[in-house]
């Protein structure tokens, strides 16, 4: 029969899995219990560990953070603290969702504050080949349609012009399909009159720039945004240097040289606020680093790669890697040598698939939380480790779009304010933590809704989510569904041997590696003040909150899991969602008429 299973197969799978364990987590396991390792992981363990304890809060194993110094509240004191600073309750550890203005603004029409002042400015745009900048890009030629120019900096190629670059490149994305259709006349008449691709690159001084390129510049652009950064976490110092503190320094010196008023845009990320510690409440203000920018650049020069790397843990102290490290510094400069131009960074947390623009769940680069929700959906992560309910730090990424465009015409305002001869300057959290927050359980449960209903059509084995909170466990919990998988997929003899042990293989050093981002993120928490987000949502008109929505309490965490899975399936893996979504919808409303017409033919038998 087809569901029986030789006792060599079994051993077989057994011999191939085992092997990948660390000793310690396989000497955990009584021998005899082996073979069984479909068990339940707290018998499997002889019931040292509580079986709730695979379920519920890890608090349970232990403490929920890490020691904090004197004098800072920590764990669940301070997560109650400030959470009734910002009205949100903390019941029993369950985040419950701010209470907050729903208001949608469907029927505000007309034209708002930010398309104003957007109208007749021509903006430089660096970093638009990026998953952010796309989505800038696209909002402001489709919402901004008074806008003069558009400038997009790219790196030249030797066979390619910038403006060859952007169109084989950028155009073509996802994100720019609706400007494409919607364009008028046309894409390509569009693309002459609002579009001028310029070579550049902020990696070298002068920026790469022609003579010709930077007296249109000079002459033209009034705001400056700047999406462009080395995302590397594990680059040497003076490599990620170059680009992310150096190279927001050239961008201000080219703002100096322009002929008009200029607004710096600037995106940063939140944590540069990880110096804090766990538990705490990071504000809208430069982060703390251990040696002035200026002297580190002035040391680095001098400096052997060997000893670079030996003094990099003494920089960087109590930052999480070297990229929020070099972005806390260039933060540093920017606010030091701003001289007249108006600076505003915008620091967004982990960015996710978009919750509606360009379309729902629309993503292009795989990273971070949407790394570990795609390979759960092909079954190749079913556990991580982390703490269930700390505060999970997420943002759709088109209110990070939202709330770099808005921050322009924000702190512009600020610079007409000022009368003490100093340029605005102030900085926007675009984080969740503070305004609608969300644990990794209620991304777990998200997830796994989803891929109940809407497994991929690629995954061998079936999908999965669980959250467990120590190394130990995670052990044997990731085995003990690895031997479920294998046991399952021999039973039903439906794919080669070798090919099932190949896809164990892969999703177990899929989920080591997801592990390690996740854990971090799911360990630690901190709360993201964004009083600036909040007090510049308050200042717009209905129809910017309309068209250009900043504030994450207007949107609800419950439906985006399914558009964030589901835009994982569509535009990553390429699925036909879609089309099995609709047919899923029909066929839960054809039962919900059937069963309505039951119940009245019931109810007419009755009478």
């Amino acid at each position: 029969m087809a569901s029986r299973i030789s006792k060599n197969a079994v051993q077989g799978i057994v011999a191939r899995v085992m092997p990948l364990t660390s000793a310690g987590a396989r000497d955990m396991v009584p021998r005899n219990m082996r073979t069984l390792f479909v068990a339940h992981p707290s018998k499997i363990l002889g019931g040292c560990v509580p079986r709730a304890s695979f379920h519920c809060s890890s608090r349970a194993m232990g403490e929920a953070y890490p020691p904090t110094p004197a004098g800072i509240q920590s764990g669940h004191e301070h997560r109650t603290a400030v959470y009734e600073e910002h009205e949100v309750k903390d019941d029993g550890g369950y985040l419950a969702t701010m209470k907050s203005d729903k208001t949608t603004y469907a029927n505000a029409t007309g034209k708002g504050h930010i398309e104003n002042f957007y109208a007749g400015k021509s903006v430089l745009m660096i970093g638009a080949s990026g998953f952010v900048g796309k989505c800038v890009l696209d909002k402001l030629l489709r919402d901004a349609p008074e806008l003069n120019k558009m400038f997009v900096m790219a790196r030249a190629k030797k066979d390619k012009t910038p403006m060859d670059r952007f169109k084989t490149e950028i155009a073509p994305s996802r994100a720019l399909e609706r400007l494409r259709t919607g364009a008028k006349p046309d894409w390509e008449t569009f693309m002459a009159e609002k579009l001028q691709a310029v070579g550049g690159d902020i990696n070298t001084d002068g920026m790469g720039l022609s003579a010709e390129d930077l007296t249109m510049i000079t002459e033209n652009v009034d705001i400056i945004i700047n999406c462009a950064a080395s995302i590397n976490f594990t680059e040497r110092v003076d490599i990620i240097m170059n680009t992310n503190t150096k190279g927001p320094m050239r961008i201000l010196d080219l703002a100096s040289k322009c002929k008009k008023p200029i607004t710096y845009i600037h995106m940063s990320t939140a944590y540069v606020g990880s110096w804090n510690p766990s538990g705490t409440k990071v504000l809208e203000e430069l982060p703390k680093v251990n040696i002035d920018p200026e002297v580190l650049l002035e040391q680095l020069k001098t400096m052997t790669p060997e000893e670079i790397t030996k003094k990099t843990p003494e920089w960087i102290g109590t930052h999480q890697n070297t990229y929020t490290f070099s972005k806390a510094l260039g933060e540093t400069m920017l606010e030091r040598h701003r001289g007249k131009t108006a600076v505003g960074i915008v620091r967004p947390s982990i960015i996710v698939n978009a919750f509606s623009d360009p379309e729902p769940g629309w993503i292009e680069n795989l990273s971070g939380a949407s790394a570990v929700a795609l390979f759960s959906n092909l079954g190749r992560c079913p556990v991580v480790e982390g703490q269930l309910h700390t505060t999970l730090d997420l943002i759709p990424v088109d209110f990070v779009t939202n709330a770099t465009i808005a921050a322009a015409w924000d702190v512009t305002e600020l610079h007409k304010e000022k009368t003490d001869g100093t340029s605005g300057f102030r900085i926007y959290h675009s984080t969740s933590s503070c305004l609608n927050p969300v644990t990794p359980l209620d991304c777990s449960n998200g997830m796994t809704r989803f891929q109940r209903k809407f497994p991929s059509r690629k995954a061998m084995f079936r999908p999965t989510m669980r959250i467990v909170g120590s190394y130990p466990v995670f052990k044997v919990v990731l085995f003990s569904k690895l031997f479920e998988w294998g046991w399952k997929a021999v039973a039903k003899r439906k794919y080669p041997f070798k090919k099932i042990m190949t896809q164990l293989v892969k999703a177990y050093y899929t989920t080591s590696l997801l592990r390690g981002f996740f854990l971090y993120f799911a360990s630690n928490e901190w709360f993201y003040d964004a009083s600036n987000v909040v007090k510049m949502d308050a200042k717009l008109m209905d129809v910017d909150k309309k068209v250009f929505p900043v504030n994450p309490q207007r949107f609800d965490w419950g439906p985006y899991w399914e558009e964030m899975n589901a835009g994982l399936l569509q535009f990553v893996l390429k699925e036909d969602i879609l089309e099995r979504r609709a047919k899923f919808n029909a066929q839960k409303k054809y039962k919900e008429e059937v069963m309505a017409k039951r119940k009245l033919e019931g109810n007419t038998a009755k009478a």
